[in-house]
């Protein structure tokens, strides 16, 4: 599939995906937090435990986010969902230089952020580059998703940088607007659905082989098998990632 003009060719959907997440959630808000939490504890009188607490209303707010996204994205397509929701992560995250010293704040925020900020996870650009390819689906979603490997590089250094020059609410705040700025330049110009999708609909597409989410919960043991895998590896990866600086550098 593709449509007139350079902008238009389908390839530049995986590459533009790729940016956008960089800039999106998992790597702003999520993987930075490692970062952050030295400077912003010290600052703020919190100890770490209290301020780790923000990512753990992460995962909560998450998981009830990605269904909704879903749902909104399948009926009203991706850039009025995603272009308005990045705009609002970018805000609740610029928010964020503000704060004071209550931690309730900084967990609302956080939690705020998350919420809106689901929209620039790997979920929805992936969908959309599924849209877009039949051959080569796979060489297209490795392109799309190797950005959230380009930002857990990229964006804690930005961070880092920002916080060492200007402090850690400039640093919250520059990478709000770049977030923000990149995201919805990112949406705008690439992300959209094949031609005539919209008009024939979503459930146009046919129906995908295999057992339902609820087959799968009640009779699978393998379902849960890699539920409770992914759960433990993510318990394991996050929570070192969350303290690894802070770590790292009380040590030299």
């Amino acid at each position: 599939m593709s449509t007139n003009g350079l902008l238009q060719h389908r390839w530049f959907i995986p590459f533009a995906a790729c940016i956008g997440i960089m800039v999106g959630l998992p790597s702003v808000l999520v993987l930075s937090f490692a970062v952050f939490l030295k400077p912003v504890s010290t600052a703020l009188g919190w100890t770490r435990g209290e301020m780790s607490s923000a990512p753990l209303v992460t995962i909560w707010i998450t998981l009830l986010a990605q269904p909704l996204l879903g749902q909104l994205v399948d009926r009203f397509g991706f850039r009025r969902v995603m272009l308005p929701a990045f705009v609002l992560f970018a805000v609740a995250m610029a928010c964020l230089s503000l704060m004071g010293p209550q931690l309730w704040v900084f967990i609302l925020l956080y939690g705020t952020a998350s919420f809106f900020g689901a929209s620039s996870g790997p979920v929805a650009y992936s969908k959309c580059v599924a849209l877009w390819f039949d051959e080569n689906r796979g060489l297209a979603l490795g392109v799309a998703t190797a950005g959230a490997g380009f930002g857990t590089v990229v964006m804690p250094l930005l961070a880092e940088y920002f916080i060492q020059h200007a402090g850690w609410r400039f640093a919250y705040f520059a990478l709000a607007a770049i977030s923000g700025v990149v995201g919805c330049l990112i949406v705008a110009l690439f992300i959209r659905e094949p031609p005539g999708y919209r008009a024939a609909g979503p459930r146009s597409l046919p129906a995908a082989t295999g057992v339902t989410a609820r087959e799968a919960a009640r009779r699978s043991w393998r379902f849960w098998t890699l539920g409770v895998i992914f759960l433990l590896g993510g318990i394991a990866i996050n929570g070192a990632l969350a303290h690894s600086v802070a770590l790292l550098t009380d040590r030299g």
